[in-house]
């Protein structure tokens, strides 16, 4: 059986974990925090297309209930005077349409069907390094003891991963991005990843 190791226990950690296990692939996330970030972050909106892709790996009517409908985009000026606005695409769609959610209700409630699903998240491990070979992945977590040296190791075929490995001055998994390795992007925080 396939193994994929999941750099990065947040929203698109999870997402990935459930949509590898329903198509029949093992799956770990491992998350650098010991504690989950129920508090952390503020809102996000997810669109009709972000709905029908959550659909297709079983996650839309939960997530779904988390948010509220978001029905129109406003833009505001620096003195918070209101600039313009426009309809959401979608949003005739009540039941299934754009969202938005506070991060950290729709994280919890992935982090409900990560746990539903009997998916395992190993908190508390931190990427230092990573390398991958036509054999697969091994990604190298420091400790949380005592001595800063030790590390932990994880092999695994394929690994998806957070931004974070790729800033400079960060170790980098998997150096040279394999074909078989998959690279997931937070879309939305004002930052590209290299």
């Amino acid at each position: 059986m396939t193994t994929a190791l999941i750099i990065g226990g947040g929203i698109a950690g999870a997402v990935t974990a459930i949509a590898l296990h329903k198509a029949g692939i093992g799956a770990t996330v491992y998350e650098a925090y010991a504690t989950p970030a129920d508090e952390i972050g503020a809102f996000l909106t997810v669109g009709t297309n972000g709905i029908d892709a959550l659909q297709a790996v079983d996650l839309d009517r939960s997530v779904a209930a988390a948010g509220v409908p978001a029905r129109w985009l406003q833009v505001f000026d620096a003195a918070g005077e209101q600039v313009g606005q426009a309809p959401i695409t979608g949003s005739e769609r009540p039941d299934l349409g754009p969202r938005t959610f506070k991060r950290a209700a729709l994280y919890r409630v992935l982090q409900d069907e990560l746990a539903a699903r009997d998916l395992p998240v190993q908190r508390g491990k931190r990427l230092v390094d990573g390398t991958a070979t036509t054999a697969g992945v091994t990604a190298t977590f420091r400790r949380r003891q005592q001595c800063w040296g030790r590390r932990a190791h994880r092999r695994g075929r394929c690994a998806f991963g957070h931004p974070a490995a790729h800033r400079p001055g960060r170790a980098r998994a998997a150096l040279h991005r394999p074909t078989h390795c998959l690279w997931i992007h937070r879309q939305n925080t004002g930052r590209s990843a290299s």
